[in-house]
């Protein structure tokens, strides 16, 4: 990426990097070389991966076979230095393409171990907030150089300063979840990158968002040596790299422990992500170090509480206190831009409306114009209420009229009705009575004595909404019946009704057993049901009784099995003793048969085309006649 050069003439730039077959940090192991911006006519050597020699004289174990093309790049010009390299932009003849090229200037020892680190993990980072790394090496005076991607941008510390208020730069927050994702990135593969600013963040032209500059990054399981693949480098050895003393990165944007000099970890550079989010937010480039002051001033901003909660969760003095990773930072970022609840905050039930009215400002603004509305309404309608009553007196004062008068009408005709309903159903006129309120309390007593007299039934049921064609008493004293219009209902010895099934055809066949209490019936054209009457549940239709398309059915006495004669003239008889796992045990054509009754437990009667026949459950039979060959 090629971004305008900063204040100081650092260059932003996106840099990634690449590693070893063996997982260490080091130069790739075909190392790239191109002609130096400084020379272009200048050849260049890829060399191997080992620690740099003194910036004059390149350490012989570096050297590599000479690549095929050693005129590879050509160099467009310079775009930007800082104190330990330049970057070029320059053309990939071999691709076709246009690149950044940076190099070393800054020779030293120091520098050299900086500058590999960078490209090496960098490359390690394939992120797409990352700018990749294609070809890594030496020139052929030794100077190391690295090719990666060419994406035009500006560092987020220029739009920070061309902002100049808080709702121009709330508009950059999406960048700055994008540079929390880029770390958490990093931070899973453990790896920190120790100077993390708004410099250090491009925008590019077309929205992406890269963080850049990895020359202080560490990988926390790997040791210096086995970073850089030569002698000892320690984390001091690194002083002068950016700040003096032992302490890297920069000041504004350090979490207090990096200050101090502790060891750091992700921790620290959520700090660095909430410092930016602070300059986003508040205009100053460094919070108060009083958390009331930097309430205050959040507060004063405008900035919505649960954001200003995420700002100081991110710069809590105390690690332990802030998100573990910036992961879990950039989760709240995305719920918070979303408008849904942060997991920093904890909410009272007035947080809660206050969050849910700033979510939904257009509908708390309509919510708020019907209470006014309705307000206003309810004090028209107090005020129109003394107008009102009088006339509300006069209307209910006729109502109450016109009420006693239709009671009085309708207990009148409630006697009529019931001293009509005497001649034809006695037990009809009671009912009608139980709904009369008049004061005639001796005209009603006489037709009720009188009703009981011509007899009244003890339990009145109505299970159905017509004629009853069929009924059985069951075992428990209630009643299985069907009516016309196809219902077959249950009905207890208290006349409370269940209804078993509908929509059977009114001239279904039927029958019920006492003993197991089973009521079996056609309960379509083809199919046979089975209702278990005891536990009042239907047995599912077993395959067994599909399809049959019964003209007769038939309990044995004892309960334990079923004839049936299908309308194609073929009797089954089926061992129901567990009736969800029904048996066939016989399979008989009667010629011309239309129905069957068992006779006793063992033998079933079933009519013929010229009589009747006594058949055994085990399949023999024997014929008996029956005059003009009628059914029974």
């Amino acid at each position: 990426m090629l971004p305008s050069r900063g204040p100081h003439g650092s260059t932003s730039l996106m840099v990634p990097s690449t590693v070893t077959s063996d997982g260490n940090e080091g130069l790739s192991a075909t190392q790239l070389a191109a002609p130096s911006p400084t020379d272009p006519t200048r050849t260049s050597e890829p060399v191997r991966a080992t620690a740099p020699g003194p910036a004059h004289t390149p350490d012989p174990a570096l050297a590599a076979p000479q690549l095929r093309d050693p005129a590879r790049y050509h160099i467009l010009g310079e775009h930007g230095r800082g104190g330990l390299g330049r970057v070029s932009r320059a053309h990939d003849r071999d691709l076709g393409r246009d690149i950044a090229i940076k190099e070393l200037i800054s020779r030293g020892h120091l520098s050299e171990i900086r500058f590999l680190r960078e490209a090496l993990i960098t490359a390690r980072l394939e992120h797409p907030g990352i700018v990749p790394v294609y070809e890594a090496g030496r020139w052929a005076d030794g100077t190391p150089f690295y090719a990666m991607k060419l994406v035009a941008g500006r560092s987020l510390r220029d739009l920070l300063a061309e902002r100049t208020t808080v709702d121009e730069r709330i508009a950059l927050l999406h960048h700055v979840i994008a540079v929390a994702d880029a770390i958490a990135y990093a931070h899973g593969r453990n790896i920190i990158h120790r100077d993390l600013k708004p410099s250090n963040v491009i925008v590019g032209d077309f929205g992406e968002t890269v963080v850049i500059d990895w020359g202080l990054a560490k990988d926390l399981t790997a040791t210096e040596e086995s970073t850089i693949g030569g002698g000892p480098f320690r984390a001091n050895r690194d002083d002068g790299l950016t700040s003096a003393g032992s302490i890297l990165g920069t000041p504004a944007y350090m979490a207090p422990e990096q200050a101090r000099g502790e060891p750091v970890d992700p921790r620290a550079y959520v700090y660095a992500i909430g410092a930016m989010l602070w300059e986003l937010c508040s205009l100053d480039k460094l919070p108060p170090n009083y958390a009331g002051q930097r309430h205050r001033l959040l507060r004063r901003a405008g900035i919505d509480p649960d954001l200003a909660t995420i700002i100081f969760k991110a710069l809590d003095p105390d690690p332990a206190r802030r998100y573990p990773d910036a992961g879990t930072l950039a989760a709240d970022l995305k719920a918070f831009k979303a408008g849904t609840r942060i997991a920093a905050r904890r909410y009272s039930l007035l947080a809660l409306l206050a969050h849910w009215t700033r979510r939904h400002r257009a509908l708390a603004i309509s919510t708020t114009m019907v209470f006014a509305v309705a307000i206003t309404g309810g004090t028209f309608y107090v005020r129109s209420i003394a107008r009102e009553r009088d006339r509300a007196d006069i209307s209910e004062e006729v109502a109450s009229y016109a009420k006693a008068s239709a009671e009085a009408t309708l207990n009148e005709l409630t006697l009529k009705h019931a001293q009509l309903l005497l001649t034809t159903d006695p037990s009809a006129a009671i009912d009608a009575l139980a709904t009369y309120r008049g004061s005639d309390l001796n005209r009603a007593g006489q037709i009720r004595a009188e009703a009981n007299a011509r007899g009244v039934a003890l339990v009145r049921a109505t299970p159905h909404g017509s004629r009853v064609r069929w009924m059985e008493h069951t075992s428990d004293g209630g009643i299985i019946s069907l009516s016309t219009d196809g219902t077959i209902a249950r009905t207890s010895r208290n006349g409370a009704s269940t209804i078993v099934s509908r929509g059977v055809a009114h001239f279904a066949q039927m029958s019920y057993s006492r003993v197991q209490r089973l009521l079996a019936y056609a309960c379509d054209p083809s199919d046979l049901c089975i209702y278990d009457v005891g536990h009042q549940t239907p047995v599912s239709v077993a395959p067994i009784f599909r399809g049959v398309r019964p003209a007769g059915i038939s309990f044995s006495p004892n309960g334990s099995l079923l004839a049936l004669m299908s309308q194609d003239s073929v009797l089954r008889v089926v061992d129901v003793t567990i009736p969800h796992q029904p048996l066939l045990r016989l399979t008989k054509t009667i010629r011309g048969g239309a129905d069957v009754v068992f006779f006793r437990n063992d033998v079933v009667v079933a009519s013929s085309l010229t009589g009747i026949e006594f058949i055994y459950t085990d399949g023999t039979s024997q014929p008996f006649a029956v005059s003009n060959n009628s059914y029974w």
